[in-house]
């Protein structure tokens, strides 16, 4: 007997877990097998004959027109990767999913026909669409991220120049919002984000554009309103935020915000030219007090932006010339027993005049705006390895510190030798010495990087690179950083015991590290259930508030 001609065939088919059709020249069902009947909603022992094209219902899924089933094209490759890419498959409830249609000729003593499988793509499409929504939206609110925001602004000015349509810009500052952070903590500031972004949604329209951009920034595009129009949809929101009322235990807090808005006509502006407008006008609408709004114009912006400028660039050289910096800490811990000790992340923070501490938050931006930030790093370098050096005088036990570092920094070759000279200067051991540099300002900074990478680690000193996996470019450079640790960036971490998605991202960095031979820290560890889930991967060192928090540094 051949074996086309085996009494096991047809029961071989059916017992196939793809889903598989049969039909002959003309079309007809010759066998639908029992995973093609699932999958088209049809139960094992429904009676299934007649036409192809009666049973697989293809839907263009964007114009929602049926797709007929054309025999003679069956075998015309581009016809199919066509139906593949824009097409759906209707069941036989009414619902829908993706598919992949292959289609092959079968032949055998004077029969033929065609044999066509089925590949239901609705899981895969819908990981790849939870990929892209993590990589465009912010993880606490939903919104749209600053990378898609900036996307969509310049998709907006395109469309200012090619129909002459007028759009406006908003942007959101919080007033105050570091108070409630520091009264209540982080959990409090996040959920007032969290209520203030329903209040923002369901003040912008169906085509307008919501976005988080920062820390407490926001930002809206709204569709095709003129200055005056979104002025006033400004003025409306902050008045309603100011009336909105918001508590956390007993505590009670009064909302407000700052709003800067700026026009898009298209012709001349980029969406960095016109964010930069909104956010000047911001600014000074905070300058002036907050709870405001201010409309964008060369004159007022320009002597906001010197005004400002002049009173970052004075209170931060005023602070570094009087040492009113302090140095902080955060202790990096072994996730793993036999890890070795742990070490610390050197952190900074700047004493205003009234002795009332200042995050970085409020002045580092403004020290990278201003290119003051090379003169901090300096700061922080020299004292941290003055500390070191005292401890390792006084035989007191070794503690790795890791400081960090400005893409300025590490792009100056001055600084490059400026760091070979206190080490040398101070007699610290160098392995005991670890530099840590964003993944972003890395990439945008790669030569250099890489050799200031090089030459610190003929020094005998370490390396990490911080916030790894928020660039999605991160593996393909990677390759060309020959880092010692890999921060793996806290927006993976901070759900991780809930969150498949995210424990999937932190398992793949963590392998890919392993690999490449370097250790891995989680950032953004703030519960022992997160802990649990590092330890099951095999992270080697955890750093967040579950493990402690960031304290001032204890006299040598």
């Amino acid at each position: 007997m051949e074996y086309a001609q085996h009494p096991l065939l047809p029961a071989v088919l059916q017992a196939l877990r793809e889903a598989v059709l049969v039909v002959d020249p003309q079309g007809q069902l010759l066998l639908v097998n029992r995973a093609c009947r699932r999958l088209l909603g049809y139960r094992d022992d429904d009676r299934l004959e007649g036409a192809l094209a009666d049973l697989l219902l293809l839907v263009d899924e964007n114009s929602r027109e049926p797709i007929s089933l054309p025999l003679e094209r069956l075998d015309d490759s581009d016809w199919l990767r066509h139906i593949n890419d824009s097409a759906v498959i209707l069941r036989r409830n009414g619902s829908e999913f993706p598919f992949e249609l292959t289609v092959s000729p079968v032949q055998h003593a004077g029969v033929s026909g065609w044999l066509l499988t089925v590949k239901d793509l609705f899981q895969t499409r819908s990981l790849a669409d939870t990929i892209h929504f993590q990589r465009s939206h912010d993880s606490l609110t939903g919104l749209v991220n600053r990378a898609e925001f900036e996307s969509r602004l310049q998709d907006a000015l395109l469309q200012s120049v090619h129909d002459g349509s007028t759009h406006a810009l908003c942007y959101l500052d919080l007033d105050q919002f570091k108070v409630v952070n520091d009264t209540c903590g982080h959990i409090a500031g996040d959920e007032l984000l969290r209520q203030l972004t329903d209040l923002f949604r369901s003040a912008t329209g169906d085509n307008d554009v919501l976005a988080r951009i920062g820390g407490d920034e926001f930002a809206v595009l709204l569709w095709q309103r003129s200055l005056a129009e979104a002025t006033t949809w400004a003025e409306q929101l902050r008045e309603r935020v100011s009336q909105f009322p918001f508590s956390w235990g007993d505590k009670s807090f009064s909302v407000s915000i700052s709003v800067g808005v700026a026009p898009l006509f298209g012709a001349g502006q980029n969406w960095a030219t016109v964010l930069g407008q909104a956010d000047a006008a911001c600014y000074h609408a905070k300058d002036l007090g907050g709870n405001q709004v201010r409309v964008y114009s060369d004159d007022d912006v320009q002597l906001a932006q010197r005004h400002t400028e002049m009173q970052w660039v004075s209170r931060i050289v005023q602070a570094l010339q009087q040492d009113r910096f302090q140095l902080w800490a955060q202790r990096i811990a072994p996730v793993l027993p036999g890890n070795g000790g742990g070490h610390q992340e050197i952190l900074v923070r700047m004493v205003d005049v009234d002795g009332s501490l200042i995050p970085p938050g409020m002045f580092l931006p403004a020290a990278e705006r201003f290119n003051l930030v090379l003169m901090l790093d300096r700061w922080v370098v020299g004292r941290t390895l003055d500390w070191m050096a005292q401890r390792q005088k006084k035989n007191q036990p070794p503690i790795r510190c890791a400081i960090n570092l400005s893409g300025a920094s590490i792009n100056q070759s001055l600084f490059h030798q400026f760091v070979a000279d206190e080490l040398q200067r101070s007699g610290v051991t160098p392995s005991l010495v670890c530099f840590e540099v964003t993944e972003t300002a890395a990439i945008a900074n790669l030569q250099s990087a890489r050799a200031f990478i090089q030459q610190m680690k003929q020094l005998g000193c370490a390396f990490a690179l911080d916030d790894f996996g928020a660039g999605m470019s991160s593996f393909a450079y990677l390759r060309n950083l020959p880092v010692d640790y890999l921060k793996i960036d806290g927006v993976f971490v901070k759900d991780l015991a809930n969150n498949a998605m995210d424990y999937a991202m932190v398992r793949a960095i963590n392998e890919v590290g392993k690999v490449m031979g370097m250790q891995t820290i989680a950032e953004f560890v703030e519960n022992d259930a997160v802990l649990a889930k590092l330890r099951e991967i095999g992270v080697d060192y955890a750093q967040g508030y579950g493990i402690a928090r960031p304290a001032p540094l204890p006299p040598a």
